[in-house]
């Protein structure tokens, strides 16, 4: 999958009905929108490409993501890490096609909600996470997109992270404290116990 499909396929909900071939018939038009790599013809909608048929009840709505029938789908249990691309007070959302430890190649999206981010309590998902972080977590629900998904154990959470202020990759401090070896700036993360420290720091380098 090339990157034109990947940016076409961020944000896409719905449920992943089945695997489809080009002219595999989808539906009526009084069922649904044709979407994304759809074609209509006498009032019947047909898949234009193979893939997966992914249907937006909430908007009747059928798109095919491209695929293939020996791509790996994520499962519930699976362990994915990805970066976040957008954030809200209550959720954050991930793209990832690493799962367990593999690139399927096809990516996804997730959604951590603020209630699965730790055991503990977290008001506010900006307290644990930022827009650009790496992060791995746990699949919790595949029933629709974006996949449900939990940080809430030892081993999940931001594994990289980046200064929101000049950019530099931030150094562990403590447990979720984080410290930009540049501008100072600390921040708080939900880190991952194995959260990769930069090889070195601008402030290593200054004392040298």
């Amino acid at each position: 999958m090339n990157r034109k499909e990947n940016e076409e396929n961020k944000g896409k909900r719905g449920k992943i009905e089945r695997f489809v071939l080009p002219g595999d018939l989808l539906g009526v038009i009084e069922e649904f929108v044709p979407g994304d790599n759809c074609y209509v013809e006498d009032g019947k909608i047909y898949s234009n490409i193979a893939g997966y048929l992914l249907v937006d009840k909430a908007k009747h709505r059928a798109n095919i993501i491209p695929g293939n029938p020996r791509q790996k789908l994520p499962k519930v249990g699976d362990k994915v890490a990805g970066i976040i691309t957008s954030t809200m007070r209550d959720s954050a959302t991930i793209e990832f096609s690493m799962v367990n430890e593999e690139n399927i190649g096809l990516p996804f999206t997730g959604l951590v909600h603020v209630s699965q981010i730790s055991k503990k309590f977290v008001e506010d998902v900006f307290a644990a996470m930022r827009r650009g972080d790496i992060i791995r977590a746990r699949i919790i629900d595949v029933k629709f997109l974006p996949f449900q998904l939990a940080t809430n154990e030892g081993d999940l959470g931001v594994i990289r992270a980046h200064c929101t202020k000049c950019g530099e990759p931030l150094v562990k401090m403590e447990r979720d404290l984080l410290e930009c070896p540049a501008c100072g700036l600390k921040e708080k993360r939900k880190l991952a116990k194995d959260y990769i420290q930069p090889r070195f720091s601008t402030k290593d380098k200054h004392h040298n």
